[in-house]
């Protein structure tokens, strides 16, 4: 018996047909039902879909971990949030501060 050749036993085929059966979609619930459930007080059990409050960014981007004094951190912590700036939006900014030579 050769070791390349894997012993065959007549069904590898027949198993090969197989294919599982699709679950047919359960119904959607009539409109009515949501409504009145709603003024009932029930909450749909769907999960809420979270809303992208950004656009993503198609440049490259890279992460960096920074340790800083607390002092400094609230003061950049508190900048970002008066200027409703993620963080990376704010380093942008520092960036091309940097690169103009104001800082």
């Amino acid at each position: 018996m050769s070791q390349d050749k894997k012993p065959s036993f007549g069904f590898g085929s027949k198993i090969a047909a197989i294919t599982p059966d699709i679950a047919p979609a359960p119904p959607a619930p009539p409109p009515e039902a949501d409504m009145v459930a709603e003024r009932h007080g029930f909450v749909a059990r769907e999960s809420e879909q979270l809303l992208k409050l950004r656009e993503p960014v198609n440049a490259a981007t890279a992460q960096i971990n920074v340790r800083a004094e607390v002092a400094d951190l609230n003061v950049f912590l508190a900048w970002c949030k008066a200027e409703r700036l993620s963080y990376r939006e704010a380093f942008k900014r520092i960036a091309v501060a940097i690169r103009k030579g104001a800082v």
